[in-house]
């Protein structure tokens, strides 16, 4: 055999061919030497590249590979400065990424290029560009040049990296050329020289040095003693690629299903579309923003080349898009976590090889506090291309830090988010909308697509004959502050009003806000909310399946000795960011617990606003007095959520009122007890007009209405 024999293609996509089975292996069982420039260096791109070398290591076979070095800007400057010679800064950055290694496949394949260095079959030198022109500077050829023992010679050139990625996951195309066709030769030429004028060093922009020692004694450190322990640990490795490979197809295929967008999905999206790619998805959670923002970027990557950049508030949201919701799309991303160069390298060569056209679309997924930072901005920069934003819970991102990362280089913009208004931050909200519709909102047509709560209850899904979100119950308990909450609450009050006048004259809030948090710690930590919660528990007709929103940790305590000492029999977990640290394998194995029905309820904190989803729940329980509809809307949410059995849903919810007879208050008393209850009284109101037990609710609240005159229609 040689490689004149095997029936290669002139070009290969990673989305038509096996690139592993179809190319790289049977070509490197033929090949007596190899020359590659590979891409950017990382352990996982160094290691990769010896898969499938055993058959070359049995010919003695010679390699030569010319990785890159992307250098930061605090390197050039040091490098300018002299703090550093680039030898110095390149030997840290290759051996620290080596020693990093937690993967047993790579490890394995790296123990094979120590041998094969060890045993001078393998030469490598490094590039990097020399000086810091442009962010797109970088040493960008990605070349290999393959000969036989019959001195055939093939080359290939393309978007292919010698990385897991590179060769198994991502949407990948190169071309070849065969030595032994006609017209073939001038485009080998061109491959050889450009290899050559970078390995000798003769690059006017590439300066190509030696591998670092330290780097090589660390390699052959660790490799194998034997040329038979090499081959053993190639083929080793290279059947655990080829198996991780298989394993990722067959798992697509199971999770791959057809996309059925609803009409009002398809609704949504049109107007997208037609708002010049800009607006804000105000949809309710179950009705599906995400699959209709994931439809929006498909249908534009096929119309046209562009990167996309997903945030979200949490890592593990953006995992969820990443990892689960891609792959209904057939589409492919990765995550940007943190600012330090290595994860930033991942979203510099995606731009870089679009800006070069080697690929037409990159999706990376990252959180609110790093696409705010200047490293990820700078890097997002350099895009020539147009860029699409997807903010995922949108409301979220106009925060002080946050909003720095709305810049006008994102050509298309989509918010989603079931309630994409600020609680209590008009110039919040106003920065949201003016960014994601280009200052061009109209208030009176509204979001580019609304799809609210009570439409989500009331109209039936035609794939299930269900509504979308199940429909619910309300009931409101009333509980009352002690004396001294209420004497203590009063006088916050006072201090406040006075501290307010202070502060504007001042212009410094900070004793203003420190008195706000004191009060709201007041109706947060209320005594009777315990006993209330026990009344409602004595009340709930099925305890199994329930949720308890609460706000503190010391809350959690005095529930979980409420109820070993009343209610025994009932199981529960809490569930909380403390309990987990980061660690979301246990959260989720919880959950699922939780679904199976191995305990009876959940005690959470602050962990069911965004994002987390335990649909299983038929029974939420509101110790946490929230004001802010954000919040209280996101947790009714996902008490709502469909769940095969789940016919309704009930929520019992603490209302805290100032528990003083009216008689008893002089005027100004009664104002701040008024300002105590309306905004609990609001949270009422979006609660109990959803419900479909409004009449019977709101006679519990009327009398509360009535003893401090407070009207529903004005002040609510």
């Amino acid at each position: 055999m040689s490689l004149k024999n095997l029936k290669l293609k002139h070009t290969y996509s990673s989305e038509n061919d096996n690139l592993l089975e179809d190319f790289y292996l049977p070509v490197l069982s033929e090949a007596v030497t190899y020359k590659r420039v590979a891409g950017y260096f990382s352990s996982s791109s160094f290691a990769f590249a010896a898969v499938g070398l055993a058959k070359m290591i049995e010919k003695g076979g010679h390699l030569q590979f010319l990785i890159n070095i992307n250098l930061s800007k605090k390197d050039y400057d040091a490098i300018n400065k002299g703090v550093q010679r680039p030898q110095e800064i390149i030997e840290n950055l290759m051996i620290e990424d080596i020693k990093e290694f937690t993967d047993e496949c790579v490890h394995n394949q790296t123990k094979v290029l120590g041998w094969l260095i060890a045993n001078k079959f393998l030469d490598i030198k490094v590039g990097y560009i020399e000086d810091q022109i442009t962010g797109n500077d970088i040493l960008h050829q990605k070349v290999g040049i393959m000969t036989d023992s019959n001195g055939n010679i093939i080359s290939f050139s393309g978007s292919n990296n010698e990385s897991a990625s590179g060769w198994t996951c991502n949407s990948e195309k190169f071309k070849v050329f065969f030595g032994w066709e006609k017209g073939n030769q001038i485009f080998i030429q061109d491959d050889i020289d450009d290899f050559d004028k970078l390995w000798l060093n003769k690059s006017k922009k590439t300066k190509v040095i030696d591998f670092p020692s330290a780097v090589k004694k660390e390699l052959i450190r660790i490799s194998p003693k034997s040329r038979a322990d090499a081959i053993a640990l190639s083929n080793l490795a290279t059947k655990e690629l080829l198996k991780r490979q298989y394993d990722q197809i067959i798992a697509h295929k199971k999770e791959k299903k057809q996309i059925k967008l609803r009409y009002y999905q398809n609704d949504a999206i049109t107007n997208w579309f037609d708002k010049g790619k800009s607006g804000i998805f105000a949809m309710a959670t179950a009705t599906g923003k995400t699959f209709t923002a994931l439809a929006c970027v498909d249908r534009l990557i096929k119309e046209e080349k562009v990167g996309i950049i997903i945030v979200t508030p949490q890592n593990t949201l953006t995992q969820q898009w990443i990892k689960d919701n891609l792959k209904s799309f057939n589409l492919k991303g990765f995550e940007v976590f943190g600012t330090n160069k290595k994860v930033l390298d991942s979203l510099a060569n995606a731009i870089l090889d679009i800006n070069s056209n080697e690929i037409n679309y990159f999706i990376a997924g990252t959180t609110y506090d790093t696409f705010s930072k200047d490293k990820f901005i700078d890097v997002v920069k350099k895009s020539e291309v147009p860029l699409l934003l997807i903010a995922d819970e949108v409301h979220s991102v106009a925060s002080p830090e946050r909003k720095k990362g709305l810049i006008p280089r994102y050509d298309y913009r989509l918010g989603l988010s079931a309630t994409p208004t600020r609680y209590m931050d008009g110039e919040g909200t106003k920065i949201i909308y003016d960014f994601f519709y280009k200052s061009k909102f109209d208030a009176k047509k509204g979001d580019t697509y609304t799809f609210d709560i009570k439409r989500a209850i009331n109209e039936v899904n035609p794939d299930t004959n269900e509504t979308y979100l199940t429909p619910y119950e309300y009931y409101p308990f009333i509980c009352e502050l002690t004396s001294n909450e209420y004497i203590d609450y009063i006088d916050l009050s006072k201090k406040i009003s006075r501290a307010y006048y202070i502060a504007k004259e001042k212009d410094d809030y900070d004793t203003y806000n420190r008195l706000l948090n004191i009060r709201k710690d007041i109706i947060k930590n209320a005594f009777n909310k315990i006993s209330t919660s026990k009344n409602i528990l004595m009340a709930i007709p099925k305890i199994q399946n329930s949720l308890f929103f609460l706000d503190t940790e010391n809350q959690i305590q005095d529930l979980k000795n409420m109820i070993n000492e009343q209610f025994p029999f009932v199981t529960y977990k809490t569930f909380t960011t403390k309990s987990f640290g980061g660690n979301k394998d246990s959260k989720y194995g919880m959950l699922k617990d939780f679904s199976k029905g191995e305990y009876d309820m959940l005690l959470s904190i602050n962990c069911f606003t965004e994002g987390i989803d335990v649909p299983s729940v038929e029974v939420g329980i509101f110790l946490a007095s929230s004001t802010n509809p954000k919040e209280f809307i996101q947790r009714r949410g996902r008490v709502l959520r469909r769940f095969p059995g789940k016919e309704k849903a009930i929520i019992y919810d603490i209302i805290v009122s100032p528990g003083i007879k009216k008689e008893k208050m002089n005027k100004e008393d009664l104002n701040i007890a008024k300002s105590l209850l309306i905004p609990e009284l609001k949270r009422y109101k979006v609660f109990a007009e959803d419900s479909s037990n409004y009449t019977d609710n709101y006679k519990i609240v009327l009398r509360l209405l009535e003893k401090y005159g407070i009207d529903y229609k004005r002040d609510l």
